[in-house]
């Protein structure tokens, strides 16, 4: 997953790696880099939510993306999405293409070929407890996640299907690059396919959805 960064054809990134309280052997991993292209942040376990925070707080870059440990981008990822949010101002976050790729993270199970991007709440709201697409598919502009206000740290699972909402409501808007630019990496034992966890927090992901004093009245109505 970090070589899929540095091996960006895009020159100018700033990598962040946030270890959440891991009892693997990452610090060991991210020792073999060299520390002025990788940044290493340890915390005490407290989630996804609070370490893609933690990255953020700590980054200085204009455009934001998120990476989880078990998935890759395609080299041309970030070079294609900030030349999309160059070109278009007016647009908040910019989406891609992407495909599942079985555990040998070769083998394509799955292309996506389409991903619109009008009506963003509803299209997120509506998707399902699997999340309209992949946490690292997006590339944002920051003054936009510091409007949404973040990641919600209470949140066990799905936040980052509560994130994009929230980007929604404030008013995010989202572009798309027509191309496959990374990988989902298809694990059966995922967090996000924790059904009893799901299950516990979709009632709070709503709730902070409809409770937001942004919401619009047609997406109220689907209560």
């Amino acid at each position: 997953s970090l070589e899929s960064v540095l091996n960006q054809t895009y020159p100018n990134t700033e990598v962040i790696v946030v270890d959440d309280g891991s009892t693997d052997n990452t610090r060991e991993v991210i020792a073999r880099y060299d520390s002025s292209r990788v940044r290493y942040i340890y915390q005490a376990n407290a989630g996804p939510s609070a370490a893609r925070n933690n990255g953020v707080r700590h980054s200085e870059a204009e455009f934001i993306s998120f990476l989880d440990s078990d998935d890759t981008y395609l080299p041309l990822k970030l070079e294609k999405q900030v030349s999309y949010l160059n070109a278009h101002p007016e647009m908040d976050v910019v989406l891609c293409l992407w495909n599942y790729v079985g555990e040998d993270r070769v083998t394509i199970v799955e292309e996506v070929t389409e991903a619109p991007t009008e009506d963003m709440l509803k299209r997120i709201l509506l998707t399902g407890i699997w999340g309209y697409f992949p946490p690292h598919v997006p590339l944002l502009r920051r003054e936009c996640f510091i409007r949404a206000g973040g990641f919600i740290e209470s949140l066990p699972a799905r936040e980052e299907q509560a994130f994009w909402m929230h980007v929604a409501l404030v008013g995010g808007k989202f572009g798309l690059v027509k191309e496959p630019l990374c990988h989902f990496i298809a694990t059966p034992g995922s967090r996000g396919k924790n059904i009893p966890n799901v299950a516990r927090t979709m009632p709070l992901i709503l709730e902070s959805i409809f409770t937001h004093p942004q919401l619009p009245e047609d997406v109220a109505r689907l209560k």
